[in-house]
């Protein structure tokens, strides 16, 4: 019971870092999906050992979310 009750605390801390509800973690569908790629972005990020790559990744992000944003106003 105790593994139970540490896996479900160190979800909640997961959920909560991620800034999501621990349902989406079991969320069918587009929600689940949203999860599974947030899962594997951590998990490459965290195999990026240079801080320049680290750097030239966060620029792309950046990038695209802005580009995200002012689209759909574009499209109007």
């Amino acid at each position: 019971m105790a593994v139970e009750d540490s896996s479900a605390r160190r979800l909640v801390e997961i959920a909560a870092l991620l800034g999501c509800p621990v349902d989406s973690f079991y969320a069918p569908g587009e929600d689940a999906f949203g999860v599974g790629m947030t899962c594997e972005l951590l998990s490459l990020w965290s195999t990026i050992r240079h801080p320049e790559v680290r750097q030239r990744i966060l620029e792309v992000l950046r990038h695209e979310t802005e580009r995200d944003v002012v689209a759909p106003e574009a499209a109007e």
